[in-house]
């Protein structure tokens, strides 16, 4: 007790001496304290908001895919094996639902006017079983053009249903806004993500321009916890001067997930990957 009285008169002197250090500490600590809460609060609310588009989109544990350079394009013996290999993986031990595999391609294309690089995924009109984008505007894909962008995607560029965006000199109709867990939000996450059918990715395909290619599919296991295993025991093998590496999961040490990527050191060659994407 005579330590604390003797503390207070010490500040009490101290404040009645120096009153504008003493304010100026004050308000430098009532900042700190500010910046430090809300800090916290923008990251929970954060998570939050990932963890409901991951729920409401039926999210998966476990990702998987094959990706090219268009420069340097596998043989059709490997492309045919690797998507053999991506199928086998969604009926393999542990896995309870899965969609996929899925086409997808980098290319240029014209959004609000600007010029950027955009991921075309090809997806089906009918919803997926896993993964399926949260739509936010306007109706997901069915048999006719147009396609629906990634949500941070069309409120960064201001994009309305209606609008016209240009993919591989393909003039394609805004038909929908969609969330998904799967990726960032744009323009966080880049290049921006926009999903076609199948007719469609055909035709930005064949019409030249795709930088490169890739193959995926999206997985939900009966035991989340064992996503690190199941990563382990489906990691794709190396390939020539390939490298790879062992990443802990970004949602924590409690999820007991990780993720193992192979990459080649050129990217005009080619890369697998099994990630963790959810807990």
């Amino acid at each position: 007790m005579r330590a604390f009285a003797l503390i207070a008169r010490l500040a009490w002197r101290n404040l009645r001496h120096r009153p504008g250090q003493a304010v100026m500490l004050l308000l430098a600590l009532c900042l700190a304290t500010t910046t430090l809460s809300l800090a916290l609060a923008v990251n929970g609310a954060g998570d939050r908001s990932w963890e409901r588009v991951w729920r409401d989109t039926n999210g998966p544990h476990v990702q998987s895919f094959f990706g090219y350079g268009a420069e340097r394009t596998p043989s059709d013996a490997t492309l045919a094996k690797v998507r053999a290999d991506l199928a086998a993986l969604t009926t393999a031990p542990g896995v309870v639902a899965a969609s996929g595999p899925w086409d997808a391609m980098v290319t240029t294309g014209e959004v609000a006017g600007d010029r950027m690089d955009v991921e075309v995924l090809v997806r089906d009109p009918a919803p997926a079983a896993v993964g399926q984008p949260l739509l936010t505007e306007g109706q997901w894909l069915d048999g006719g053009d147009g396609v629906v962008l990634e949500e941070g995607l069309a409120s960064t560029m201001r994009v309305r249903l209606g609008d016209t965006v240009t993919v591989a000199g393909q003039a394609l109709p805004v038909r929908g806004v969609a969330m998904t867990s799967t990726t960032g939000r744009f323009p966080m996450y880049q290049p921006g993500r926009i999903w076609v059918n199948q007719p469609t990715g055909e035709r930005i395909q064949a019409g030249g321009g795709v930088e490169a290619f890739a193959s995926s599919v999206e997985l939900r296991l009966a035991q989340p916890g064992d996503a690190a295993a199941f990563v382990a025991a489906h990691a794709p093998p190396r390939h020539g001067a390939a490298s790879s590496s062992t990443l802990d999961c970004p949602h924590g040490s409690s999820c007991g997930t990780a993720r193992t990527t192979t990459s080649p050191p050129s990217r005009s060659r080619w890369s697998a990957s099994v990630s963790c994407s959810g807990c």
